[in-house]
């Protein structure tokens, strides 16, 4: 068993060391060129110049709404009316339960937001939390919304899994697919936020309801015959951007990893609104499947890094390298931190094969693919022949096979065990 769950084994919460010496720097200049080059681009973004410093990245929701991304009720829609956004947005919390504000050591941006309501405090909302447990449920009651993000917090709930969860169970229970009769007694209609507490509580105990609702959504919408309800890819539930209008966006989600990942997948939109990016279109199907790597690398370098995700605003990989370079005296070249990347997305790929994941995994939920929503004055859905093309031009720049498969070529030039292309998993 890992070290995660020996810790748990002996009741062990942290290990905590506590040193007296200082890491050196073996070429500052070399690091602080890359430093500086970074810092005054994170100075100058948008969403970390003024959106995420100002209000937290609860600041986001009306920006989000302005491109018709921010979904409603189990992304049936991306419709909302501005007095109810008025009720949930940044701007709202900071003007009525927020307490301070934090952030991590040194940090120029100092997203984090401690809130209190009522008689409770905690961290956030974060803009996922707001929109998931929010009008994904078609709810817009901010004080129900941050007492069921405390609680999500402290029973270890992922607020946007547990969210979305509720939406799918919302929307069998509207179209009569079950009753209160299977819920407890609980109406689970889209914007009865009365509940929405209680399931919290329910989901953590598996108690009632809430043991079909700790299964995730794709478990409880199969359970009931409709799985095409669960607004997931691969098991994982839809953060708060809607793909239908951002084949970028899209792209990100079918092929991240770990299922419908705004982070692992790549925060393509984020990126080309408020981080200045010109590179990122939202509908070029022939240029998407570069932009989505691309992201997807740079969060694959960030991650391997330990960085915050929102340095994507402005430090590149090659700002990276010159920062490592200097730090460790070591050669970490752009080309080898590109590699790096590459390798692990191979790796994490092979993981995926080997667990049985094929590139038929590799999609949207039918609703994305049939059911539009309105945007730049036309309705957009993301077509069955756009996936199979994305996803096709996107394995291409991955060099990997027609079915998203890493071919023995490649996988000799990142040094990766033959043992793992066997040839088995078509």
């Amino acid at each position: 068993c890992g070290p995660g769950a020996v810790m748990g084994s002996k009741n062990l919460k942290a290990i905590v060391v506590s040193g007296n010496k200082s890491v050196p720097i073996e070429d500052e200049k070399k690091y602080r060129s890359g430093f500086q080059q970074g810092h005054h681009r994170l100075k100058a973004a948008p969403a970390t110049k003024r959106i995420l410093r100002e209000l937290g990245t609860a600041g986001l929701v009306k920006l989000i709404d302005a491109i018709d991304m921010l979904p409603h009720n189990n992304f049936q829609d991306t419709i909302h009316r501005q007095e109810d956004l008025d009720k949930i947005c940044g701007e709202t919390i900071h003007k009525t339960i927020l307490e301070k504000v934090g952030g991590c050591y040194r940090c120029p941006i100092a997203c984090q937001r401690h809130t209190k309501v009522g008689d409770k405090t905690g961290e956030g909302p974060e803009y996922e939390t707001v929109v998931l447990m929010g009008p994904v449920c078609g709810i817009y009651d901010l004080a129900t919304i941050t007492r069921a993000n405390y609680l999500c917090n402290e029973l270890g709930l992922d607020t946007i899994s547990f969210g979305g969860t509720v939406a799918a169970a919302m929307e069998l229970y509207e179209r009569g697919v079950i009753t209160s009769q299977d819920t407890g007694g609980l109406e689970l209609r889209f914007g009865n936020a009365s509940v929405l507490e209680a399931l919290v509580i329910l989901t953590a105990h598996r108690k009632g309801f809430g043991d079909q609702l700790a299964e995730g959504s794709l478990r409880l919408t199969g359970r009931y015959g409709h799985p095409e309800i669960s607004m997931s890819i691969k098991g994982m539930e839809l953060p708060a951007y809607d793909p239908r209008a951002s084949y970028t966006q899209a792209l990100g989600y079918m092929t991240s990893p770990t299922g419908a990942c705004h982070l692992r997948g790549g925060y393509a939109v984020s990126l080309a609104f408020f981080g200045g990016s010109k590179e990122i279109p939202r509908f070029s199907i022939r240029q998407s499947p570069v932009a989505v790597r691309n992201v997807q690398d740079l969060g694959i370098v960030q991650d391997s890094l330990g960085v915050c995700r929102f340095t994507g605003y402005a430090f590149t990989i090659e700002t990276w390298s010159r920062m490592l370079s200097g730090v460790t005296g070591e050669d970490f070249s752009t080309h080898y931190l590109e590699k790096l990347a590459q390798r692990i997305a191979a790796l994490e790929r092979l993981f995926n094969l080997e667990a049985g994941f094929t590139d038929k995994d590799d999609t949207l939920p039918e609703r994305f693919q049939k059911e539009p929503i309105h945007t730049e004055g036309m309705d957009v859905v993301v077509k069955k022949e756009h996936i199979e093309k994305l996803r096709r031009d996107y394995y291409k720049v991955r060099n990997w096979d027609e079915h998203g498969i890493p071919n023995r070529e490649l996988l000799q030039k990142l040094n990766i065990d033959d043992n793992f292309d066997d040839g088995s998993y078509d």
